[in-house]
């Protein structure tokens, strides 16, 4: 008798099960972008998904070769995206960006970057570390902002966030750390 530890499956349940594919990383003609787009990340009911790309025609403009964190919005059949890993202009940020991670509303999205001129830190004030650091994305204004530690002199990657956007984890010198944010 061979026994499966695996998963059940009740298989009247499964045949109600609807299943829907359908291309974010696409362009205003909808059409795939004009780059390779990578390292999804998605709110819990799908209807924000934030990504990594190199397409122009994605992002709004030319990255220089140089990687952004788009967040797009999917509303029906319509997807708007912005532009995460942007400076005050909406241009693209100076350096590579990528990594996303998105709270579970979608309204925040982290994401690594090599890029200065992308956030800043609200003690510090402009990325002057030279190295790769962790970024979020806020949807209701726009804002950029750091997760610093003072006189981090070695590159972070990887952020994930937890579902309310409080707790962030992160790699940074062969390490895993956690950032709390939230009231004193």
């Amino acid at each position: 008798m061979v026994r499966s530890y695996g998963p059940r499956i009740n298989r009247r349940r499964a045949q109600r099960l609807v299943m829907t594919t359908r291309l974010i990383s696409r362009n205003d003609a909808g059409r795939s972008g004009s780059g390779p787009s990578t390292n999804p990340a998605t709110n819990v009911d799908g209807g924000v998904v934030a990504y990594t790309t190199t397409a122009p025609d994605l992002i709004g403009a030319d990255p220089r070769g140089a990687s952004q964190v788009v967040r797009a919005t999917i509303n029906g059949a319509a997807i708007g995206r912005r532009l995460a890993s942007r400076v005050d202009s909406g241009a693209p940020g100076s350096g590579a960006s990528g990594a996303p991670s998105v709270t579970a509303k979608g309204e925040w999205v982290f994401f690594h970057t090599t890029a200065p001129d992308v956030a800043w830190d609200t003690a510090r004030g402009a990325d002057v570390n030279g190295v790769r650091d962790i970024a979020f994305f806020l949807q209701v204004n726009g804002s950029r902002l750091l997760l610093a530690r003072a006189g981090a002199t070695s590159p972070a990657a990887n952020p994930v966030t937890s579902p309310h956007g409080n707790y962030v984890t992160f790699e940074r010198a062969g390490q895993v750390w956690l950032t709390y944010l939230g009231p004193r």
